[in-house]
């Protein structure tokens, strides 16, 4: 089944809306990030250790990666109810396995932001290699212009 070109204006549209939308949440929750990593300082001085830094950094760069990975599998969910029913069935079952994926991860980062940070690095080594493999399993389903 052949996409007509409104309805991939359509679809980039409502990637941007997404885009945008999640763009908003995820300044809120850094908002809230940046409250807590307020709290990570040396009490003598009132200055960030450097873990903290580090950690605040790796948590909003996580949180972004998260972010393009639901605002692709939307945009993809979207193109294959487009394109048919032929297109789900072949397609829905892996996409909804990556979007649950991707779902898992997000809420492990956020329970992980609210535990102490003892075993920080540990976690962001572990937390980086599954969210490289869900990446990497999304850029080899979902085409990265369609």
């Amino acid at each position: 089944m052949k996409i007509s070109s409104v309805n991939i204006v359509l679809i980039g549209i409502t990637a941007i809306f997404l885009f945008i939308i999640r763009g908003q949440t995820v300044e809120h929750k850094n908002a809230s990030t940046d409250e807590m990593f307020l709290k990570i300082t040396d009490d003598s001085a009132g200055v960030p250790h450097e873990s903290g830094i580090q950690w605040l950094q790796f948590v909003r760069a996580s949180e972004r990666l998260i972010s393009e990975n639901e605002i692709r599998i939307t945009a993809y969910k979207e193109t294959i109810e487009e394109a048919g029913p032929k297109a789900m069935v072949l397609y829905r079952k892996k996409v909804e396995q990556l979007e649950q994926q991707n779902i898992d991860l997000r809420i492990k980062l956020e329970t992980m932001k609210k535990t102490e940070r003892s075993n920080r690095d540990e976690f962001k080594l572990i937390f980086n290699r599954e969210l490289n493999r869900l990446t990497k399993k999304i850029d080899e389903t979902i085409p990265r212009n369609g």
